[in-house]
């Protein structure tokens, strides 16, 4: 006689899930000790089958509603019933039959392919290839199918309009695309700008888009960051939390897809934590002891460096009608309690990703990949708030190029441009990864340095300088050697930004007053 299967514990998830639904709405001791047994049972089961997540989760239920049964008097309770569908929730997920994902074997990647349909191409290899970029060039489709059968290619650049006889190029693309490149960068440089021709590249499959001819700059400046698919610095998510369960939920679940997650619990040590673990996304509880989700989302947006950080608000049902009045204090958008943990994840991340990629477009240099002045000047007031609450000490450092001005006009400003890249590039390499960087405008840049004495400063800005004095530029047929000179303020227990780039300016000059290709230290009067 064959025995019938035992429930799956999937199935027990939902029937414990359906049994305590009635509790959201109203308090029954006798539901509740058969919903705190169901729980027991699946806890039994998990721990049978070696699921320490769900164990845990049935775990918190029984002790939570174990806690709840012990008190005296049961009100209705709003926080009761949001918690108690969060843990049942997370229990039914938890429960959910895993799906193992088997990672696609991807092609060796190899070089850039340049596809030259029209005009020539020949100038845009080499500046590509001069940025260490290694370029296959092709006149044919067909030519280029055959070499991508054997190396699939980084990135396909076209130079061509694919709307031209009646979309001919934008569906030859296509089909050699999903056929053999679903994993590569297509960049279409057109002659064609309208809309017709930008409808044909998306429908070609193009990730980018660009009238031809243009600066081959921007060629480089829009497939970089379409390259750098996956960022090394994973997302960072501020979760304010004061209920442990579901602080504990919401971060797992972020954990999981690779995001770091920092729980905050006191709403008075946020922003604190916001300047020390600089959130791509910050995520609140709109019921919070001692203040609001509304109010603590209006100190945020008081300061102005926080101004563009994503925020969204996690909220019951009833707190639907406060929405409205969010959105005119900043908040970007609302998760329902209880919130799926996909919904979670999916939400979260396209938020952030969001942000952190309209981020690098706004917050940095075109030409460097540096911050930009005005990030560069918001980075320095975060960091002075940073270090007037440590009571630390920051050096910022300015320095400008000896001599640049005759570099545009005897080799033009091409050459300058290169000049420009290779002292940011020196300067990425060499400086810590605590130090900020950015350009503040023409041959001046800038860096914070937080924790720094100025002497300290004196001297790595001094090995810079010895490092960029050895590189060698070209010019056509000419070799030249260059220097920067620079000027270090600091300041001690905070103070002005204004003060400290006015002193950093003063050094600066004293260095052109020597000659250049010095580095002057203020360290008589700190900045206060």
């Amino acid at each position: 006689m064959n025995l019938p299967d035992p429930p799956s514990l999937s199935a027990r998830a939902t029937e414990l899930e359906t049994a305590a639904a009635p509790l959201t709405a109203h308090w029954n001791p006798s539901l509740a000790a058969h919903v705190l047994y169901l729980a027991l049972n699946l806890k039994c089961m998990a721990d049978s089958r070696q699921l320490p997540r769900l164990s845990e989760a049935a775990k918190g239920l029984v002790h939570f509603l174990h806690h709840r049964m012990n008190q005296g008097h049961h009100p209705a309770d709003l926080h009761f019933a949001d918690e108690l569908r969060t843990r049942l929730n997370m229990i039914v997920q938890h429960a959910a039959p895993s799906v193992k994902v088997t990672p696609i074997a991807h092609a060796s990647i190899g070089p850039v392919s340049l596809l030259a349909l029209s005009g020539d191409d020949a100038p845009l290899a080499r500046h590509l290839a001069h940025f260490g970029i290694p370029v296959e060039r092709f006149t044919s489709l067909p030519e280029l199918a055959e070499a991508a059968s054997k190396q699939v290619p980084a990135a396909v650049i076209v130079l061509g309009d694919p709307h031209a006889h009646d979309n001919q190029l934008s569906h030859a693309l296509s089909a050699l695309k999903h056929a053999m490149l679903p994993e590569t960068v297509l960049l279409i440089l057109s002659p064609d700008t309208g809309f017709e021709a930008r409808l044909a590249a998306v429908r070609a499959g193009a990730r980018g888009f660009l009238p031809w001819p243009c600066p081959f700059n921007e060629v480089l400046d829009t497939l970089t960051p379409l390259l750098t698919r996956d960022d090394p610095v994973p997302l960072r998510v501020l979760l304010v939390e004061d209920l442990e369960s579901l602080a504990s939920f919401y971060a797992s679940v972020l954990a999981e897809r690779g995001i770091d997650t920092r729980v905050v619990s006191n709403p008075h040590t946020l922003l604190d934590t916001i300047i020390t673990f600089r959130p791509d996304l910050i995520l609140l509880d709109m019921a919070l002891p001692g203040c609001s989700g509304m109010e603590l989302a209006g100190v945020i947006r008081q300061q102005r460096y926080l101004d563009n950080i994503p925020l969204l608000f996690i909220t019951s049902e009833k707190q639907r009608p406060r929405h409205l009045d969010a959105h005119d204090i900043g908040v970007d958008g609302f998760l329902i309690k209880p919130v799926p943990a996909d919904v979670l994840a999916m939400t979260v991340m396209a938020r952030a990703r969001r942000h952190r990629r309209l981020a690098g477009h706004i917050t940095t240099d075109g030409l460097t990949g540096l911050l930009n002045h005005s990030q560069l000047l918001s980075q320095l007031d975060m960091e002075l708030v940073r270090t007037r609450r440590q009571q630390e000490v920051l050096s910022f450092v300015q320095l400008n190029i000896d001599h640049f001005k005759d570099i545009n006009d005897t080799h033009g400003h091409p050459i300058g441009d290169q000049v420009l890249r290779t002292l940011a590039r020196i300067l990425r390499e060499r400086l810590r990864r605590s130090d900020i960087i950015g350009r503040l405008g023409g041959d001046e840049f800038g860096v914070i340095m937080p924790a720094t004495e100025p002497g300290q400063a004196k001297v790595l800005i001094e090995e810079l300088a010895a490092a960029f004095h050895r590189v060698a530029h070209s010019a056509n047929t000419a070799t030249f050697w260059l220097s920067f000179r620079a000027g270090v303020a600091f300041t001690r227990d905070g103070g002005e930004s204004r003060t400290l780039l006015a002193e950093a300016a003063a050094a600066v000059q004293q260095a052109k007053a020597q000659g250049g290709g010095v580095v002057v230290a203020d360290s008589v009067s700190p900045a206060a």
